[in-house]
């Protein structure tokens, strides 16, 4: 059983760097094409002033801009804290659905595959919870663990 929490954590975990990368994402524009931000890498390459206001701005307008990715990132922090600290089947089905949807949306949005670790981690988090609860369930009925319960087997 340690062995499943201790993954059901991990995808908790992941889940939060997958939030900061979109934010980060959202933030700087990476992995899209915009005028603004071929822009501003003309500008930097030109001059250093007039390029740093520039990114300023261009920061502050994506972030209002791409407000949707911040949404997205704060729903993977609340889907992560629910598996982890929950243990939550819901939140690891949830998570699953959510990511295969986005990574089916963002592949034909961009043309390349984008966003895999989310649906990823989502069937990890599947795969553990249930395996969690399954054992709860056998401990709640019995009053005893199965054999090799503890080890993760």
């Amino acid at each position: 059983m340690k062995t499943y929490r201790n993954n059901i954590r991990s995808c908790g975990v992941v889940l939060y760097l997958c939030a900061a990368m979109t934010v980060l994402m959202a933030l700087f524009e990476w992995g899209e094409t915009s005028a603004m931000a071929n822009g501003l890498t003309r500008q930097i390459i030109t001059s250093v002033t007039p390029s740093l206001m520039s990114g300023i701005v261009t920061t502050i307008l994506s972030f209002l801009i791409r407000f949707d990715r911040i949404i997205a990132a704060a729903l993977l922090v609340g889907l992560g804290i629910w598996i982890q600290l929950g243990k939550s089947r819901v939140a690891a089905l949830l998570t699953l659905i959510y990511g295969s949807y986005s990574m089916i949306i963002g592949s034909l949005e961009f043309g390349r595959l984008q966003g895999w670790w989310v649906p990823v981690i989502g069937g990890f988090g599947v795969f553990y919870t249930f395996k969690l609860h399954g054992l709860w369930g056998k401990y709640r009925r019995s009053g005893t663990l199965p054999p090799g319960a503890l080890e993760g087997k």
